[in-house]
């Protein structure tokens, strides 16, 4: 098996290296004219799918389909010579279990008619479809991938059946995703643009040789079809939050979830697709990037009416751009602006109960597919509310410079205007982004009658407390220490100041 996995310029799972292995096995045996052969191998699951006595997983679907048809009919159709001939592939009746430290078997193979010349056919085109398998063959399937998850013990050295390519796996909520998508012994791809250095955290997460780093061109049709071509799972998670010289808020957060949603659907093989949008995506919104959020929704809901759009509010978490921002503002500076004076309402969720809500959705029994879930905190803060719980956590006397919309624009300004017209980048806009305080002009909450985490089964955590107990290493002189007691003990008073 290590030496034939070799030779295979594509990424496997363990079952789908064992079943190739079988068809190389048989190829091989006919090749040198053997009439009878016997494959022993590890996984009982594939020598059953073999023998018919249960149902292959879908990562070993397609192999095992192209054995039976052999069994059924004795003619693999598809590997002819080159004289016009064909081979026959019939598998025997007779399969003995043994146990040898562990679950093993043998299957006996007769080859009815083999001709040792011609071309073996075995090849594969670069994406790892053969010809009686077309590369975009039909529509997404309409059932869920709750059933594949259903070998082993449930953890990340089972498998669950699930080949999942995670678009924007290197980011934020990326990380989150795989982390729990490998637990559960998913096999993950994972397209990157960058360096090699980029995903290099992520293959920790999984089994050996489950996560799966696949170098990416995101403006490439071919490259992303590459990334694709194995997955029986979706998901799309890029989103950028400001502009560069490179790429807009149209083409990352619209054109490429456009462009995905309709690869995905001419792949035929892809079972879930899962779009990541924004909580208070609309054509309506002052912010560029939640019309553009809004306007991909539209788009891959028009591809796949299957898919299914998770909706998160501002995540919190410790690598997130939100506490982490206002604190290192509050350290450096002393203050923290309060853009419209920290009147905005916000539901800041846990990115990992987000990372949950995904997961959850591709284990449910299709109930998912087609819905719009808007995933908001348990809890409803103001700016300035949310600000008071990040001093009180780093333990520094709350010092806030209220900035009404106006200025705040001016501010961001700048960057915009000259964003396109100087010949080298430009900072990234953490504090003061245009688009960003657009944003803020309206409430982004959990609409009324949204389907929300309780529909997935899952109950959010409260903000307070653990997720955002990564704020410690703000405080002064080390965890246990700070410029103020918990709760403004220190020095009598919470000692909240404002600059106007």
């Amino acid at each position: 098996m290590g030496s034939m996995s070799k030779k295979m310029d594509i990424p496997l799972g363990a079952l789908e290296v064992e079943a190739k292995t079988f068809e190389e096995g048989i190829l091989l045996a006919g090749d040198l004219g053997l009439k009878d052969i016997v494959l022993e191998g590890d996984a009982k699951v594939v020598i059953d799918a073999l023998a018919g006595s249960s149902s292959p997983p879908s990562s070993i679907q397609m192999i095992i389909e192209g054995f039976q048809r052999s069994k059924a009919s004795g003619d693999r159709g598809r590997r002819k010579d080159k004289a016009g001939g064909d081979r026959r592939f019939v598998f025997g009746d007779r399969l003995k279990d043994k146990v040898d430290g562990g679950t093993a078997a043998l299957v006996e193979i007769e080859v009815h008619r083999l001709k040792a010349s011609g071309d073996r056919g075995r090849r594969k085109d670069k994406a790892g479809y053969g010809a009686d398998h077309p590369r975009y063959g039909s529509t997404l399937a309409t059932k869920g991938v709750g059933h594949l998850v259903r070998k082993g013990t449930g953890g990340r050295s089972s498998v669950s059946g699930i080949v999942a390519t995670v678009f924007g796996a290197t980011g934020f909520l990326g990380r989150y995703v795989v982390q729990q998508l490998a637990k559960i012994g998913t096999q993950v791809l994972v397209p990157f643009r960058g360096s090699e250095d980029n995903p290099r955290h992520l293959k920790l997460m999984g089994d050996l040789g489950q996560i799966v780093p696949m170098k990416y061109d995101p403006r490439d049709e071919n490259s992303i079809k590459a990334v694709m071509a194995k997955a029986n799972v979706v998901l799309n998670l890029i989103g950028r939050e400001y502009e560069t010289r490179n790429y807009s808020f149209e083409e990352v957060n619209y054109t490429m979830a456009e462009q995905l949603a309709m690869i995905a659907k001419e792949h035929g093989g892809i079972a879930r697709f899962i779009q990541v949008s924004c909580l208070g995506a609309s054509p309506s919104s002052p912010s560029r990037l939640l019309r553009a959020k809004a306007a991909a929704e539209e788009a891959v809901l028009r591809e796949i009416p299957e898919a299914t759009i998770m909706r998160p509010a501002v995540m919190v978490g410790t690598e997130d751009r939100i506490m982490n921002t206002w604190a290192r503002s509050a350290k450096n500076y002393g203050f923290l602006p309060l853009i419209g004076g920290g009147s905005t309402k916000i539901q800041p969720v846990y990115v990992i109960d987000v990372a949950g809500a995904i997961v959850a959705a591709l284990k449910d029994d299709g109930t998912s597919m087609g819905k719009i879930y808007e995933l908001g905190g348990p809890d409803i803060f103001t700016i300035r509310e949310l600000a008071e719980i990040m001093y009180d956590v780093i333990r520094e006397w709350p010092r806030y410079v209220k900035v009404p919309f106006p200025i705040a624009k001016a501010i961001a300004m700048p960057r915009e205007f000259l964003l396109n017209k100087v010949p080298f980048p430009l900072p990234v806009p953490f504090m003061f982004n245009l688009d960003q305080i657009l944003a803020l002009t309206k409430d982004t909450v959990v609409s009324e009658n949204a389907l929300t985490f309780n529909d997935l089964g899952l109950v959010p955590h409260k903000l307070k407390g653990y997720p955002i107990e990564f704020l410690i290493a703000f405080r002064k002189g080390g965890p246990q220490f700070g410029s103020t007691e918990p709760h403004g003990a220190k020095m009598g008073g919470a000692g909240v100041s404002y600059i106007s």
